[in-house]
């Protein structure tokens, strides 16, 4: 009883957020894909990732709320705002690096890992940083 409860939050979620089920529907179709030679596998994550950027411009709230999660407007910390700025443009490479790894050629996407991962440990480290400065740890 208690896993129907918890499926029926979790579509509840989803109808209320479509951005973020189109971002996961666009992911889970982007990562299945990469391993296979399906004929017309570029242009359909290609047109998933540009309806995923069409229709962001019409969910300019959940776009601000997405922002607000990671980049604490509130918060004066200079290390706390940078830290949210590097995870959000992280995340944002990494649904880049998804169409990059079905369309374009490997170099760019070994680049958009690369710069993923580095993006993703320098956000860590000034989250550790501010955490320590702060004493809350």
């Amino acid at each position: 009883m208690e896993v129907i409860k918890i499926w029926r939050s979790f579509l509840k979620h989803f109808k209320q957020k479509k951005l973020d089920s189109a971002v996961i529907v666009y992911g889970v179709i982007a990562i299945y894909l990469i391993p296979y030679k399906v004929p017309l596998k570029s242009y359909l994550v290609a047109f998933l990732f540009v309806s995923i950027l069409i229709f962001s411009c019409t969910q300019e709230n959940r776009i601000r709320e997405y922002i607000s999660f990671f980049v604490r407007t509130d918060n004066d910390h200079l290390l706390t705002r940078f830290a949210g700025i590097l995870s959000l443009t992280a995340w944002s490479i990494f649904l880049l690096l998804l169409l990059s790894a079905n369309v374009f050629v490997n170099t760019i996407t070994y680049w958009l890992a690369i710069l993923f991962s580095v993006s993703i440990l320098i956000s860590s480290i000034l989250t550790i940083l501010d955490f320590a400065r702060n004493n809350t740890v």
